[in-house]
């Protein structure tokens, strides 16, 4: 290989990494060498935030609401079959609609107006 290839492949693997670092804030930079890629993905330690507490009770807490959320879509969209809506912007507006009836927010004109005429 000549001077001019080793060169080349320096630059290729170091230079837009040390370009990179040095545009990056101090506090955010890890100096590592001799690191396979996978090397991180295998490490134990303890995610924080920015004031150092720890990430895991925020991250389990996003995970429940996001399993909640699939939760609910499903519901949805099992109405939505049922009533054969063509959306589920449609399905959720209905429903939205019959709990207001239900919990009496909506007047009887109200009710009439948007096709309900009894609640259930």
């Amino acid at each position: 290989m000549s001077e001019q290839e080793v060169k080349v492949m320096k630059i290729t693997y170091t230079e837009p990494i040390s370009i990179e670092v040095k545009r990056k804030p101090r506090k955010d930079v890890w100096r590592l060498g001799g690191l396979s890629p996978t090397a991180l993905a295998h490490d134990y330690g303890v995610l924080v935030d920015e004031d150092g507490n720890p990430l895991e009770p925020k991250i389990r807490e996003l995970r429940d609401l996001m399993d909640s959320v699939k939760d609910i879509l499903e519901l949805v969209d099992k109405v939505k079959e049922e009533r054969r809506d063509s959306s589920r912007s449609n399905t959720i507006r209905q429903l939205l609609l019959l709990a207001l009836a239900n919990l009496s927010y909506l007047s009887p004109e109200q009710k009439k107006a948007v096709g309900i005429n009894q609640t259930q």
